[in-house]
């Protein structure tokens, strides 16, 4: 994947249907309900508000499509409200325009109020069959399914969000996520599993920072290039990077990795083995209550000649400030009374890159920090108000 909107879509159909079969088994019954909560509940860590009111999430881990976790598409994560908590969740922060359709002018199961459904009715019918004219092909096959799903009793209630936590910290497997006050982070570590190599991008490094005032500030996206990386500027995504002995340009992201709290709740670790370097690379966040300690060191590589630390700033919010301190070794990013810090020892190169294209419509700069020598950590203070 990710063709997550289709599957999801497909198996919250097949458990609405086959339910109601005579011989359904209900074993099976609550297998296909397991896997709609397992679902929603890892999705979940990707329901992501930006300030105006729409989503983004990484996908740099996405290993095929560039569809991202949080965007409208098919049904199936809206049609799982009327019983599944997070279902509910979904649809319940769906943003209405308050003017026209919006998106449910193309996925009307977006609107989420008779009022907004009212819009949709009013705009819509008059066009009749000139809407979607360049579309060669367009079909109701949801239409049936939608309709028996929201014509259910709505016997679920909105479950908290990972990023509604004051405190948290969660584990899924290859996956890590915390909430310290208003600083909402991700890691994803590794497909645990899976077999060869992948086409997403892993590892230890921040997947996603975020806060509700800011947005995302640090996001990991796949690249123009399907992840295909031949320069510095096709970095997109959280890494490390740098040259090699030999002089080759080298960046991680694509090897496995191992994850496991050191102190449970409070330091988590990522451990992956390098084959370019030739070397470990350990990542640790130190959890507290008024910041987050990011540490990252390379150690025993015997082909490192120098590194540095890629990280994915968004550009979306157009009114953000973002201020890269070189002689305090400060990076910060303000939009409004909402802000994210950086800090690491300013002795250590940083630079502030100029925007580049994602696999969005969402440009990153990347925020570069230089490591110290092999085997001492980079250290950096993630702070947020």
């Amino acid at each position: 994947g990710n063709y997550d909107h289709l599957s999801a879509y497909g198996i919250v159909s097949d458990y609405y249907e086959y339910r109601l079969l005579p011989n359904a088994k209900p074993e099976l019954v609550a297998k296909f309900k397991k896997a709609i909560e397992k679902n929603l509940t890892f999705k979940s860590f990707y329901w992501l508000p930006q300030p105006d009111g729409t989503f983004t999430c990484p996908n740099a881990l996405n290993c095929r499509t560039n569809a991202l976790l949080c965007y409208p598409s098919y049904p199936g994560d809206y049609m799982a409200y009327p019983e599944f908590a997070l279902g509910a969740s979904r649809y319940a922060i769906i943003k209405d325009p308050l003017r026209g359709g919006g998106d449910a002018a193309t996925f009307s199961h977006l609107a989420n109020n008779d009022a907004w459904a009212l819009r949709l009715l009013k705009d819509s019918l008059p066009k009749k069959d000139a809407a979607f004219t360049e579309s060669a092909n367009v079909g109701g096959h949801w239409t049936w399914e939608i309709y028996r799903a929201y014509n259910l009793p709505a016997t679920a209630k909105p479950a908290p969000l990972p990023i509604d936590a004051v405190t948290g910290a969660w584990t899924l497997p290859g996956q890590f996520a915390w909430k310290r006050g208003p600083l909402y982070g991700l890691v994803f570590s590794d497909v645990v599993g899976a077999q060869g190599k992948l086409a997403g991008r892993f590892g230890g490094a921040p997947l996603d920072l975020w806060t509700r005032g800011t947005g995302s500030v640090v996001i990991s996206f796949r690249n123009a290039k399907y992840n295909k990386v031949e320069s510095p500027a096709d970095l997109t995504f959280s890494c490390l990077a740098g040259e090699l002995a030999d002089g080759k340009f080298f960046n991680t992201g694509t090897e496995r990795s191992q994850a496991q709290w050191i102190t449970e709740g409070k330091v988590y670790e990522v451990r992956t083995a390098s084959p370019d370097l030739q070397g470990d690379i350990i990542w640790r966040y130190e959890l507290r209550d008024d910041e987050t300690i990011l540490s990252v060191k390379v150690q025993r590589a015997k082909k490192l000649k120098q590194a540095y630390l890629n990280l994915p700033i968004l550009q979306r919010e157009k009114d953000a400030v973002q201020t890269l301190d070189t002689a305090k070794g400060t990076f910060t990013f303000t939009k409004g009374a909402s802000s994210m810090t950086l800090s690491w020892p300013s002795e250590l190169t940083a630079t502030l890159e100029t925007p580049v294209k994602t696999s969005t419509s969402d440009d990153v700069r990347c925020l570069r920090i230089a490591l110290p020598q092999e085997g001492f950590p980079l250290e950096i203070h993630i702070k947020a108000q």
